[in-house]
């Protein structure tokens, strides 16, 4: 059997599977608890298909090379009165303003710098690597 039919019958009995770190965070209703003999088995393929069904695809901004994408849980508390309720919403429109600071477009970037909205990211757990840019 293969990690996503596993994965599948875990969910489709009710009970959720998410990568925490390094390890793999398991919530299992009395009818999935079956599957775990198997979800052991393929535990390392498991943990790839999570990891890999968490990393949707967003517009990496010219110039920005994704270095980790470790999407943390909302709610995301950035800095003082700061939180994240939707951290994939968050990371597509921190890259649109990554995106328009460095075309030198700042209003378009919120008035944050490069440099801030990197930090921003990383606070969500997306690093990123802003190539020097050609003058």
């Amino acid at each position: 059997m293969t990690a996503v039919e596993v994965i599948r019958q875990i969910e489709d009995l009710g009970g959720s599977l998410a990568i925490d770190g390094d390890r793999i965070r398991v919530l299992l209703t009395p009818e999935a608890e079956t599957w775990v003999p198997e979800l052991q088995r393929t535990r390392d393929e498991v943990f790839r298909v999570l990891q890999d069904r968490g990393r949707p695809e967003v517009h990496m901004p010219a110039g920005v090379r994704l270095l980790r994408w470790d999407l943390k849980p909302a709610p995301i508390e950035m800095s003082r009165l700061s939180v994240v309720l939707d951290p994939q919403k968050f990371v597509e429109t921190t890259l649109r303003q990554l995106e328009a600071a460095i075309q030198g477009k700042p209003w378009a970037a919120g008035n944050w710098s490069v440099r801030d909205l990197c930090e921003r990211l990383e606070q969500v757990g997306i690093q990123v690597h802003v190539q020097e840019m050609e003058k």
